[in-house]
Formats: structure tokens, sequence, C-alpha cells
């Protein structure tokens, strides 16, 4: 028998195709969640306070996904209370932590951008030109 017969006598059958691509999902998921922790607590210890936002920002994306695959994933926990219980939870903080992304990451529309320059009118001043907080007010700007 050769390679490709072996791997043609062992297809999974559809459940199984389901858990792999929910494990696939939950791997990446927990890899980037974890990395992008690891990521913000390097920039809080340098005091890089525009990578800490700009990392956060980031950090939001996996939290994201994992509340649009809550729907699938949900199905592991369904027979038990407490998970079922956890996961409508997790489901109430990642609609809340997606909120945040929204709020932190300004959509970056015209609209959005116009009141942060009017929020902010220092932007355009002659002592932000050459300042390295520009950045850090440009955030501020967005943040409302």
């Amino acid at each position: 028998m050769d390679r490709a017969d072996i791997i043609n006598s062992v297809k999974p059958t559809e459940e199984q195709k389901i858990f792999q691509r929910d494990y696939f999902r939950i791997l990446l998921l927990e890899h980037d969640i974890d990395a992008n922790g690891k990521a913000i607590d390097e920039a809080s210890k340098k005091k890089d306070i525009i990578e800490c936002y700009r990392l956060l920002k980031m950090a939001f994306i996996p939290y994201s996904i994992l509340y649009d695959n809550l729907k699938h994933l949900g199905i592991y926990g369904n027979k038990d209370s407490e998970l079922t219980s956890l996961i409508k939870q997790l489901r109430v903080n990642l609609e809340q932590m997606n909120h945040l992304r929204n709020k932190m990451s300004g959509h970056l529309d015209g609209e959005i951008i116009d009141k942060a320059i009017q929020w902010q009118p220092t932007l355009f001043s002659q002592s932000t030109v050459d300042d390295k907080t520009i950045l850090q007010i440009s955030y501020f700007g967005l943040r409302d």
C-alpha cells in the first residue's frame, strides 16, 4: 500500500472534520491571545505607551474572532450547566471587548477623523510638528 492509499483509507468523518477545524481554530486563537499578552507586557516594561496602545488594539482581533466563533464552539459545553454559564459570561465580556476595540480603533472614516482633529487642534500647531507625542495626541483624539 502506498502513502496515498494510507491517507485515503483514514479519511475523517464529517464529525471528525468539525472537531479538527475547531481544534485548529482554538489552537490559533490561544496562541494569538497569549502572544499578544506577552508583547503588551514587554512593551509596558519598556514604558512604550504607543506600542502598548497599538498592541492592545491588535490584541482585540483574536477576541473578536473568538466571539464570532462561540456559536460553533458552544456545542462542546451545552450539556454542562456550569460551562454553559461560563460561555454565556464570556460572550458578554467578548461583546464588551468588541465595543472597546471599535472605540479604540476609531474606524478612521472621514467623520471620525474630522471630530478627532476638532477635539485635538494641537495636532496642527507648530509645537507638535517635530514632537514625538503627536501619535499619543492622535490616538487620544480618536477615543471619544
